[in-house]
């Protein structure tokens, strides 16, 4: 039998099942791919988070965020995601990415509590171009 390690976020699932997605994670089939659950466009609430910066991966097809006070990410928030869709989620983002919590903004005005997958130790090496969603769905449907 496979255990995974413990992350030690992982502790603070119960508290929160909110996610922010910005990248990848943005696109119902992939989330759903990630978690085992069917994820739908109207499931996604717009919502931006302020303080970090979307780059693109240097030689990879998703992006990751990263701590800059000028910037914005603009995502989608859902919820609830159980405790097992997280641990999911974990072990799907790999060990690029730590899960922290952040505050989100929709556009209702309304201020949320959220997890985050983040390049918390600027691990990925950055490429020179953006990551941009449209570029994403072309490179996926014509591979």
């Amino acid at each position: 039998m496979f255990f995974s390690r413990q992350k030690p976020w992982q502790e603070e699932i119960p508290q929160l099942q909110r996610l922010f997605v910005y990248g990848t994670l943005g696109f119902p089939e992939i989330l759903s791919a990630a978690i085992g659950r069917k994820i739908e466009s109207k499931d996604y609430l717009p919502a931006t988070l302020h303080g970090f910066k979307r780059l693109a991966v240097k030689d990879a097809r998703f992006p990751v965020i990263r701590k800059c006070e000028a910037a914005w990410v603009e995502g989608f928030t859902l919820s609830p995601i159980t405790t097992e869709e997280f641990l999911k989620l974990d072990d799907w983002e790999g060990g690029l990415y730590e899960r922290i919590k952040v505050n989100v903004g929709t556009e209702a005005g309304e201020k949320l509590v959220a997890w985050v997958y983040a390049d918390v130790h600027h691990k990925a090496p950055i490429s020179d171009s953006d990551w941009c969603p449209e570029i994403f769905l072309n490179t996926s449907s014509n591979s």
